[in-house]
């Protein structure tokens, strides 16, 4: 099991105004285009702001208590938004280039070609394949990596790495997949088609990969294919157990 880090995402709370005259949770129906007025925040969660008056439409109260326009009010939090945003912004962009980053390697599988995919990992990179054995369990280095998948990709007719949900946190980037591999016909007496489910941690830095740490059920190649993985390496021409 992965520890995945928690994360805090804002929340929107809500709560409308009673009604004039009625006591408290006894709600009138709200006539189309009146809405309560958000204060959104970049820290903590969305708050609401109660109605000014029953039927009014929301207005923003600034320090002076001077009562101004929704549209007013509403420029006013974005420009707060901006002005405090800091280095927030390029964090998010760095958060998103990281998913990207991970996303085109991903992608670059399907080509059958890993000098291709390699360009998106550091020359330092480090691939943790936690299932295996020790002595196979880590590969290190940008070119050892792409020798190992190559040797992999090269008996293949068709590779995927299909993600189904991917999470960025900073440089850090987790994914769930389904790693498909379908292999020339008559390569394994099970059968052609070996699909991994996977989650996988990633450590990007500066623009590239630098830890790719694998999670799966190293059995399936027994249940797909009919082989144990020791046979499986043997067949492909690379060891996954270090015998």
């Amino acid at each position: 099991m992965i520890a995945c880090p928690q994360a805090s995402v804002p929340t929107l709370s809500y709560r409308a105004s009673p009604r004039a005259g009625k006591k408290a949770g006894d709600f009138r129906a709200r006539k189309p285009g009146e809405f309560n007025s958000i204060a959104l925040t970049r820290e903590g969660p969305l708050k609401t702001r109660p109605w000014t008056r029953a039927g009014a439409i929301p207005s923003y109260r600034d320090g002076m208590g001077k009562a101004t326009e929704t549209l007013e009010a509403t420029a006013q939090i974005a420009r707060n938004m901006k002005e405090n945003q800091g280095h927030e912004g390029e964090a998010e962009m760095s958060r998103n280039d990281a998913g990207q980053v991970v996303s085109d390697f991903c992608a670059a599988i399907s080509t059958l070609d890993m000098r291709k995919a390699v360009a998106h990992l550091t020359e330092d990179v480090v691939f943790d394949n936690v299932p295996q054995p020790p002595a196979v369990r880590i590969t290190s280095g940008r070119e050892a990596v792409r020798e190992g998948m190559q040797t992999l990709l090269d008996a293949c007719e068709f590779a995927e790495f299909e993600i189904l949900e991917q999470v960025e946190q900073g440089e850090t980037v987790m994914n769930e997949r389904v790693d498909r591999f379908r292999f020339k016909p008559g390569t394994f007496p099970g059968g052609d088609l070996l699909e991994w489910p996977v989650a996988t941690l990633w450590k990007v830095r500066d623009g590239r990969i630098a830890l790719w740490r694998d999670y799966y059920d190293l059995n399936l190649t027994e249940s797909q294919l009919g082989v144990s993985l020791a046979e499986f390496g043997q067949i492909i021409g690379r060891s996954y157990t270090g015998d």
